[in-house]
């Protein structure tokens, strides 16, 4: 049994460690308050991540200062900080949030480096056009040959017909021909020669 309850508490032990990432709202005394993720907490002391608008920092809290800690989902957190940040005149830039000054010099940088690219893309397109021009010569003279080979094909094979055609007249006529002769021979020779 006690081994049992042991291994339930150490199981509850890792759930309430490996939660899910909730950000916190911890409220002191002072009237002072930090959002952020609550990332270690000891008996006398909490430590608190804080995202910042240029990176995030943390800070330890000492709880008997401590007048309120809530906590909310992931989604409660964006919405609330989205709306903060607005309030404040700052705009999202990817996944920072940063002035509209700093938001149109990133703006005018991403564009700079756009035009840059495509500079540079095109003195390399420039740069293949003279070896695209070879190349399409190649492959047109290549294309000539090709023709060139098939049209010979085309006469060699015409030609080779046409021979045989000749050849099979030629043969029917010498074969009529003799054919003729020996008729000829033959009513000779029973007419005239016997």
């Amino acid at each position: 049994m006690k081994n049992k309850c042991t291994f339930l508490l150490f199981l509850i032990a890792i759930a309430l460690i490996c939660r899910p990432a909730l950000g916190d709202i911890v409220r002191l005394k002072d009237g002072r308050s930090y959002e952020g993720e609550i990332v270690e907490e000891t008996d006398e002391t909490i430590k608190i991540k804080l995202d910042m608008v240029r990176g995030s920092g943390y800070i330890t809290v000492p709880k008997d200062e401590i007048r309120r800690h809530i906590a909310e989902s992931p989604q409660e957190r964006e919405v609330r900080l989205t709306d903060m940040m607005t309030e404040r005149g700052f705009v999202k830039d990817g996944d920072d949030w940063v002035t509209p000054e700093e938001k149109a010099a990133r703006d005018a940088q991403r564009q700079a480096e756009d035009a840059q690219r495509q500079a540079e893309q095109k003195q390399v397109e420039e740069k293949r056009a003279p070896y695209r021009a070879q190349m399409e010569k190649l492959k047109e003279e290549q294309r000539e040959r090709q023709q060139k080979e098939q049209d010979f094909k085309d006469r060699l094979n015409r030609s080779g017909e046409e021979s045989s055609a000749t050849l099979r007249d030629i043969s029917l006529k010498l074969i009529f021909f003799v054919i003729l002769g020996i008729i000829a021979f033959t009513l000779l020779k029973r007419y005239f020669w016997d």
